[in-house]
């Protein structure tokens, strides 16, 4: 439940400044994916990763998008 939690607000804050502010997330994220042991760990990664991304599924195909 904790790391649902933690998933939740590291998405809200890339959602803001992932650009801008904290460009080092994604790269961050991948290689903890590749140093993970435990599958378990990597699931919860993953899941980061796509609550981040949904702000671009979002803005696919529209002006938002192109202007980031």
């Amino acid at each position: 439940r904790l790391c649902k939690q933690i998933i939740e607000v590291i998405a809200t804050m890339a959602r803001r400044f992932v650009q801008n502010v904290w460009p080092e997330l994604f790269p961050q994220l991948i290689e903890s994916i590749k140093q993970a042991q435990n599958m378990a760990i990597r699931s919860l990664l993953f899941e980061c990763i796509k609550k981040v991304c949904k702000k671009y599924r979002i803005m696919l195909s529209s002006a938002d998008l192109v202007k980031e």
